[in-house]
């Protein structure tokens, strides 16, 4: 595994929100998070989501949420149920084994952000 750090967070109002569309709710947590970290962009984005198929039928969410908050990098929406949210906290950091889905990148990055 390579060294990560946490160098920004966002995050959105806990409550039912259903005056805000999904895209709203992440832009708004992408953009809160890239303001802390005092960066203007990330390398790639991981999206957790596990409804979006069933109540939006919509399962290419990560490339929209990328194109929604105007980054053009690679993103994946990652789906494993009800710990969508939080699987994907390990996946910038690569995994010991062959299975990561992380790429294996030598030496720094802009950083990876990770929403759900």
């Amino acid at each position: 595994m390579r060294p990560v750090a946490i160098i920004g967070i966002g995050q959105t109002k806990i409550d039912e929100q259903w005056e805000k569309s999904i895209r709203q709710i992440a832009v708004e947590a992408i953009h809160a998070a890239l303001k802390d970290a005092g960066r203007d962009g990330a390398e790639s984005l991981y999206v957790g989501n596990m409804m979006s198929g069933i109540i939006n039928s919509q399962n290419n969410l990560g490339p929209l949420v990328a194109h929604w908050a105007g980054l053009k990098i690679p993103a994946v929406k990652v789906d494993a149920a009800c710990g969508s949210g939080g699987v994907g906290t390990s996946w910038p950091a690569g995994s010991p084994d062959s299975s990561s889905p992380a790429p294996s990148r030598p030496g720094p990055s802009r950083g990876e952000l990770w929403i759900g």
